[in-house]
């Protein structure tokens, strides 16, 4: 990922009898979290987080993919190979991915069970089973995510915040 302006403007005419031009950049302010991730690596690291889905579930029947006989280790990595061959394969890919993990038995840290992978969103109309888990394959970034989800849902940013949040990550970097 390259940092640079959104915009370039050229302006040219005449100033105190000489001919100038004057080089005019803009920068999306929203982009700029990307510069404060640690280390100044710019490109987002993905992996599994525990999401929170209200109850909400998924239609198992529209599974990307499921296996069974996995660790929450195991279903993950798995998980993450399935993704990995779609975005190698896919140029129009579609974003964000959940993991749904149902250990057999409880109280093992072990357990072994189901996975399953989806690309919808959780749905009312099909509540998680008792005992599911549920993971979401994004930015593992939680200031930076968190940021995005706002934004990208329309919810307006405060100018301030946004400010402050950006001058911690620089200092903290």
């Amino acid at each position: 990922k390259v940092c640079g302006p959104a915009s370039i403007r050229v302006l040219r005419g005449q100033l105190l009898g000489r001919e100038v031009a004057i080089l005019c950049c803009g920068e999306a302010h929203e982009d700029v979290i990307d510069l404060t991730r640690k280390g100044a690596v710019v490109e987002v690291e993905e992996g599994w987080v525990s999401a929170s889905t209200a109850g909400k579930g998924f239609d198992f029947a529209e599974s990307m993919a499921s296996q069974g006989g996995l660790t929450l280790a195991g279903a993950k990595t798995w998980a993450e190979r399935i993704l990995d061959r779609r975005d190698d394969s896919d140029d129009d890919e579609e974003e964000g991915a959940f993991l749904v993990f149902q250990a057999e038995g409880s109280g093992k840290t072990k357990a072994k069970g189901q996975a399953r992978l989806f690309q919808s969103q959780p749905s009312e109309d099909h509540p998680l089973p008792t005992g599911a888990a549920v993971y979401e394959w994004t930015d593992l970034d939680k200031e930076a995510r968190e940021y995005n989800r706002m934004r990208l849902q329309g919810n307006e940013v405060n100018v301030e915040w946004h400010d402050r949040l950006i001058a911690q990550r620089k200092q903290a970097r």
